[in-house]
Formats: C-alpha cells, structure tokens, sequence
C-alpha cells in the first residue's frame, strides 16, 4: 500500500445479456467510457459480450446498482487499476 498507494480507479468486466443497456447507462449516466469486448465461454461454448468500464472509486457502487438494474445474474469482475491513460484519466489536451 505504500509503494503503490490506495487504488483510485475500479476496472470493471461485465458480462451480460444486456450489454447495450448497460453500456448506454453508465456512458450517459456516469459519463465513461465503455468498451465492448468480444469473448467467449469455454464452458458453454456460448460467444459473450464483456464490458470494460474504468470509473474513479467514488462511482464503484453506482455502477454495481446500474449492472443489477438491468441484469441481476450478469457476471461482474472489479479490479484495482493503479494507472490509467488515456481520454477522461489524463489532464494533457488533444492537439
């Protein structure tokens, strides 16, 4: 914890039947970011559709309440992120 201090952003997986109105929550909602991820189950042999979502620690249990509005059996993963870069983590502006 001291060498790498307390994680402020979350990493959030998803996967969920539902990604479209899921994604459209958090993007007007929160305002971030959502990528989708094409994966697939090696179990059920089903293609999956994952969401990736970096939010700052504050919005954590918003978006766990906005997941299980829409999907209550979606399959959540949650990460520390410790460095983040990119648009809405960085200050430096686009030229």
């Amino acid at each position: 914890m001291i060498l790498e201090g307390i994680g402020y952003l979350k990493g959030f997986f998803i996967i969920s039947d539902k990604p479209e109105e899921i994604s459209e929550k958090l993007m007007t909602e929160l305002g971030r970011g959502v990528t989708l991820l094409k994966g697939k189950g090696m179990y059920s042999k089903e293609n999956k559709d994952v969401l990736l979502c970096v939010v700052p620690r504050a919005q954590f249990t918003r978006v766990k309440d906005m997941v299980k509005e829409f999907d209550p059996y979606a399959f959540v993963m949650v990460s520390e992120m410790y460095e983040v870069l990119g648009e809405g983590f960085t200050y430096e502006k686009k030229q």
